[in-house]
């Protein structure tokens, strides 16, 4: 049944469908909401029929059971009938009028379900409608136990009379009714069951069962995130140049690998300059950070010369407490790594306190 009226027949046997409850207020109000699990029509001819689907259930009541055409009318049978829904009425309460609302619970200030829906207005919005606290009447159940599952102990609402059962407040509240599958569960009494199925092993083999498979979930979880790191990496070193990525072919393997990798690859390179078949760009200084190339933790290794830098190569990190700098000596490097530091240090130094100078 598609739309707000449906013809069915004609003449006399002509019938006519509308939505009501929450199906009539979605399409009124424009609502864009997930549709209510049950969707109820009143026809003006007919008797009460149901139709169910897996996820859903539409309802047909007869003629006598259409509640009006108010605001007020449409939420009451949605309630009495629909169910529920949080998520529809917190959308729906932020398009209606407020005095709309406001006329149908003054006309029925102590009935439960202009209670329940006055409540819910507060609940949802943060609003205070402009209404004196009940000062009788019985509390009535937020949710029906019957058809929610709620809390063990209600929090008793003075100012509307109610027992809030709700699962949560109004920064998150699951509304989860008790559909057959579920009562289904509840009759099998799986924690039961579960008890005892353990309670036919030793205690320190369940700890034993458990401390495994906690392990073995987080060393999975560290292997998938192993290889997304290698995938960025992958990607980045696509976008590197050549002579970074000789750089981080330094880097990989062990020491007599790396010597005999960098003494080939600067044979080769002379060679191709020679024969006038490459023209490398020579930097004097290499100079790396993270935020440049964030997949090169380290340009170098100590004890690693590079062939493409006239002078040095220097890696720097910045941390809140230091900075920490690593050097790679080119091959015409002269000076010892100790001297240039204790002049880099001297010279920080004096950068330190012109800086303090400044701010100050």
């Amino acid at each position: 049944m598609e739309g707000t009226d449906e013809m069915a027949g004609n003449g006399q046997n002509q019938n006519v469908l509308k939505k009501a409850g929450y199906a009539a207020l979605i399409d009124r109000y424009e609502l864009d909401v997930i549709p209510n699990w049950h969707t109820s029509w009143v026809a003006t001819r007919g008797m009460r029929r149901v139709t169910s689907r897996e996820d859903s259930v539409e309802e047909i009541y007869p003629f006598r059971y259409w509640p009006g055409d108010t605001l007020g009318d449409h939420l009451e049978f949605a309630l009495k009938y629909d169910g529920t829904n949080l998520g529809i009425l917190a959308a729906l309460f932020q398009r209606i009028e407020e005095k709309n609302l406001l006329d149908y619970i003054r006309t029925r200030p102590t009935g439960k379900y202009a209670r329940r829906l006055w409540f819910l207005y507060e609940f949802l919005t943060g609003k205070t409608l402009p209404l004196k606290d009940l000062d009788r009447g019985n509390y009535v159940d937020l949710l029906d136990p019957e058809r929610y599952y709620t809390v063990a102990e209600p929090r008793r609402v003075r100012r509307q009379r109610i027992n809030n059962n709700l699962l949560g407040d109004s920064r998150f509240c699951p509304a989860v009714r008790r559909t057959d599958t579920l009562k289904g569960f509840e009759q099998a009494d799986l924690p039961g069951r579960c008890r005892k199925v353990v309670s036919g092993y030793p205690l320190e083999l369940l700890k034993r069962a458990i401390d495994y498979l906690y392990t073995k979930e987080n060393f999975e979880l560290f292997l998938k995130a192993i290889d997304s790191q290698k995938a960025a990496i992958n990607k980045a070193r696509s976008q590197l140049a050549f002579s970074d990525i000789l750089t981080l072919f330094f880097l990989n393997g062990s020491t007599f690998k790396r010597i005999w990798a960098q003494t080939f690859i600067t044979s080769l390179l002379r060679l191709l300059k020679k024969l006038h078949l490459l023209n490398l760009e020579q930097r004097e200084v290499l100079i790396s950070h993270p935020g440049i190339y964030p997949n090169v933790p380290l340009v170098g290794r100590p004890g690693i010369r590079l062939p493409y830098v006239t002078y040095m190569g220097l890696h720097y990190q910045v941390w809140p407490e230091k900075i920490v700098f690593t050097f790679m000596p080119g091959l015409n490097w002269q000076i010892p790594n100790e001297k240039i530091s204790q002049l880099l240090e001297t010279n920080l130094v004096k950068i330190k306190k012109l800086i303090e100078q400044n701010v100050d």
